[in-house]
């Protein structure tokens, strides 16, 4: 497992603040990390004296003719240069399977026990390789585009959550374990993982979350670098339109949390995904 996968790690402008190092080595993960940035970074010489050969620097204008940020903004600030790229530094470095992760988680819990009972404390996990090595062996098995970790939104209302008791969501937000033999391309300035897994969706990609284990990520819009900024300036208004724009037969913006409100989108599944129709409805040809 150690030799053939590798964690990659984006970031921008958080050179001394790249959590998720921290979070998966207590996790119990051994395996390689590598940290990924932009050649225009600010921070680029910081990062190199912070990570030496475990730093790996990309060209957003080498990228730019193969991506669709799906606006017509000015500027290059979007996390999808970075995703493409680790892309490209896995097959490189000759791997099958590979993980991406943004930079800001601070840890890894269990949410459901080993029986499937609901955990109403998180239990940090203490042996990622075990985990993520079954990730690899399921998606082995099985023709899945990728699969995450479940967040902390997909447990708002605790045991009586609507996805209480389910195994996986069909979705991937945030964390995605990949294989370059199942490359696929990621769209949007915002929104890029959600426009990416209902888009591919909509031709039978099947994209996973595995609830049991959640990472927990720092507020998004108090962490400067990273894509804050952005989210800032256009909000998440507009950050849930870019899947409307791209999805209108199955996205809508509703509201999401308990005390901090905001807009999010939402999925309605039955409309974005092909089915399986049971053998039963088969029609005979004549």
């Amino acid at each position: 497992m150690t030799n053939e996968f590798c964690v990659y790690i984006i970031s921008h402008q958080r050179a001394e603040r790249v959590h998720t190092i921290g979070a998966l080595r207590r996790a119990g993960y051994t395996g390689p990390i590598r940290v990924v940035v932009d050649d225009k970074d600010p921070d680029l010489s910081t990062y190199r004296d912070e990570f030496g050969d475990d730093l790996l620097v990309f060209s957003k204008d080498a990228y730019e003719p193969k991506i669709d940020l799906a606006d017509n903004e000015e500027g290059q600030q979007a996390a999808i240069y970075a995703r493409e790229a680790c892309w490209d530094f896995a097959e490189r470095e000759g791997l099958t399977y590979f993980c991406v992760m943004d930079d800001d988680y601070d840890w890894f819990g269990h949410r459901l026990g080993p029986r499937g009972e609901y955990l109403s404390s998180t239990f940090w996990v203490k042996d990622m390789d075990s985990i993520l090595d079954a990730f690899v062996r399921y998606m082995d098995e099985a023709p899945i585009t990728s699969i995450a970790f479940s967040q902390g939104g997909d447990w708002i209302g605790g045991e009586g959550n609507t996805y209480g008791g389910l195994a996986t969501k069909r979705k991937a937000m945030n964390s995605f374990v990949l294989s370059t033999e199942r490359r696929f391309k990621y769209k949007g300035r915002l929104n890029a993982d959600v426009n990416t897994y209902v888009t591919r969706g909509h031709v039978g990609d099947l994209f996973l979350t595995y609830m049991p284990i959640q990472l927990n990520q720092q507020h998004t819009q108090e962490q400067s670098g990273g894509l804050t900024e952005e989210y800032l300036r256009l909000g998440t208004y507009a950050k849930s339109f870019y899947t409307v724009m791209m999805a209108p037969s199955c996205t809508t913006v509703t509201v999401m949390g308990e005390s901090n409100l905001r807009p999010h989108h939402r999925i309605t599944w039955r409309k974005a995904v092909p089915k399986v129709v049971p053998e039963r409805y088969r029609k005979d040809d004549d």
